[in-house]
């Protein structure tokens, strides 16, 4: 497979997806100068980011080529070594289970040992994980085959969350809610993975993400603040307006319990745990990806530039120390999303403004980089009219 772009100085290279999360990472290397190249699936016939002025080459590979791809630019590259960022789980899944021969060409995210993400990912397998490193999982968490769901009566505790298994092996819309039987049956027609994860839903407070970068095997995390969910455009998102704010006494034992997790895999790389507060008061662990996160433009506007960290510690081997009052109360929001609950009178019009006006960054515009919104635009009122 020919490989036809710059192979003498190390590049920024994404694993991409047609979404603001792959986004977000061309805008905060774009803080640094650095223009990256974003290999994307070529099922994805095309992509708002395509327009932007930051984006140094967009390139279509078959997702099953992918490593072949990455394999045969490593080896015309030679001695150097490039960066490579993740942006969605089955990308996390794929290198992790090809790390041993990519990691002689490229600073890749990775745990010890090939593989070992790839089993965490599994959320039973991950739930152990959490509980030894002090972390409490929701209750009655259980494993099904999806066959076995269909076929035989099992007795539940409702409210309860159904779920992919592995997140890189379904979709946000296989989450699903139930109140009662009725919601359960109809939640199994939806579902297209094949395992799914079965616990009691948690009557929440609010819910928070823990956005941050381990370097060194895990021996120097930076986690710059805490993100809370202020809304989200759906129950099984949390993407929709968040807002970053400093650290506080009162998450950190939590902290030092999501330090212990992510060192008992030896993991280097973007992370995002999440998290919800119940309304008695206790932290529940949800979820660990081992990516870049959706939401992570947020910590860049809120002064940490964690792309900018990931890309000068792999090309010049610097230790880093993260000072936590760099993070400033922030809020993000996109635009489209951040208008729906004002249509569905979740919050008035007033409330609206004023998180708008709090809004520092948004997940898909910038002014200095406008193309790429325009364009999701244009496409848009090109598909409402056809």
């Amino acid at each position: 497979m020919k490989c036809d772009i710059d192979i003498n100085n190390p590049q920024a290279i994404i694993l991409g997806v047609n979404h603001h999360n792959t986004y977000g990472i061309i805008r905060s290397l774009a803080k640094i100068h650095i223009k990256p190249i974003v290999i994307i699936n070529e099922c994805i016939k095309d992509c708002f980011y395509r327009k932007s002025r930051y984006l140094k080459q967009l390139i279509y590979v078959p997702f099953d080529n992918i490593v072949e791809w990455l394999i045969n630019y490593g080896q015309a590259s030679g001695k150097i070594r490039h960066i490579l960022y993740i942006s969605s789980d089955a990308f996390s899944e794929l290198i992790d289970n090809n790390q041993n021969i990519l990691k002689s060409f490229y600073n890749l995210p990775c745990s010890g040992y090939q593989g070992m993400l790839s089993k965490v990912m599994d959320k039973q397998i991950m739930g152990d994980f959490a509980t030894k490193s002090g972390l409490t999982i929701p209750y009655n968490s259980q494993t099904y085959d999806i066959n076995e769901l269909l076929n035989d009566a099992i007795n539940l505790n409702y409210p309860c969350i159904i779920k992919p298994i592995k997140s890189s092996k379904g979709h946000k819309s296989d989450i699903n809610i139930c109140y009662n039987n009725a919601d359960f049956k109809m939640a199994l027609t939806k579902i297209t993975c094949d395992k799914v994860q079965i616990q009691d839903y948690i009557d929440k407070d609010f819910e928070f993400q823990l956005i941050g970068l381990s370097l060194n095997k895990g021996n120097d995390i930076i986690i710059p603040g805490i993100t809370k969910v202020i809304w989200s455009a759906s129950n099984n998102s949390n993407t929709g307006i968040v807002e970053i704010k400093p650290i506080n006494s009162h998450y950190q034992v939590l902290i030092n319990q999501v330090i212990q997790f992510i060192q008992s895999f030896e993991y280097s790389g973007f992370f995002s745990v999440e998290f919800l507060k119940s309304k008695n008061g206790t932290y529940f662990f949800m979820e660990i990806n081992f990516r870049n996160d959706g939401n992570a433009i947020v910590v860049t506007a809120g002064g940490v530039n964690l792309h900018k960290i990931w890309w000068e510690y792999n090309t010049s081997q610097q230790q880093y120390q993260i000072n936590r009052s760099q993070i400033r109360q922030k809020a993000i929001a996109t635009p489209f999303w951040s208008m729906l609950p004002c249509a569905r009178k979740e919050h008035s019009i007033f409330k609206m403004i004023r998180f708008s006006i709090r809004t520092k960054v948004f997940m898909d515009f910038t002014l200095s980089d406008p193309k790429p919104f325009f364009y999701q635009i244009h496409k848009k009122i090109k598909t409402y009219l056809s």
